[in-house]
């Protein structure tokens, strides 16, 4: 799941870049013109591999061969492309990417952002939307997503990410605690507020429990 997602990214945003006009185009674009080296035209002959840049941290600290090994993978399946791979600490990370994103500058084709921060960045219309190449490609299925992590990165009705991964938020209690005050079990949906009220029924200082 995990490679599938990142190749995911990365591919559909291609799209953009190539249409854009990276690679060695003939001025004439709608014209060909005879190549005396090989007799294809212009319009025939294979454009210069595109580089884009990718720029993450979960790879940071034990897992750099794990993803090298994704993008020669992806390389070797997409051979007009080429992936600048960029891994920097989570300490560093989004120091980084705002930087190099506010400079205008050199700012990275496709980046790592987790769901509670993506917003920020979709509201400053800074991303791509996907919606437009996900409906034309006949090959994708959002259904190989967990649902809540893909909509997760759904903005305004537009689509402007996959997750690359995702990990679920565990509450563990103890019932005794709960039964001996007489109060309810967490429920799906409580909010902080809930939460913090059956802490602070729970909270015993003098018996040394603290919910």
């Amino acid at each position: 799941m995990k490679k599938t997602a990142l190749l995911l990214v990365v591919s559909m945003l291609i799209m953009l870049l190539s249409a854009c006009g990276g690679g060695n185009k003939s001025e004439n674009a709608g014209e060909a013109t005879s190549s005396p080296a090989d007799g294809k035209s212009q319009t025939e002959q294979k454009n210069d591999p595109v580089t884009i840049t990718f720029m993450n941290y979960t790879a940071s600290g034990g897992q750099e061969e794990t993803i090298k090994e994704m993008i020669r993978a992806f390389e070797a399946a997409n051979p007009d492309i080429k992936v600048d791979l960029q891994i920097l600490a989570y300490a560093d990370y989004f120091t980084k990417l705002n930087t190099v994103i506010g400079s205008g500058n050199a700012a990275p084709d496709v980046f790592e952002v987790g769901y509670e921060g993506f917003a920020s960045y979709a509201a400053k219309d800074i991303l791509l939307d996907l919606s437009p190449y996900i409906s034309a490609d006949t090959t994708f299925n959002s259904d190989v997503f967990k649902k809540l992590a893909y909509s997760a990165f759904n903005y305004n009705g537009k689509q402007y990410g996959v997750p690359e991964s995702f990990s679920n938020v565990l509450l563990f209690y103890n019932k005794d605690l709960f039964d001996a005050k007489n109060v309810e079990y967490p429920q799906p949906d409580w909010t902080w507020k809930d939460e913090l009220a059956a802490a602070q029924k729970l909270t015993d200082p003098a018996h040394g429990i603290w919910g």
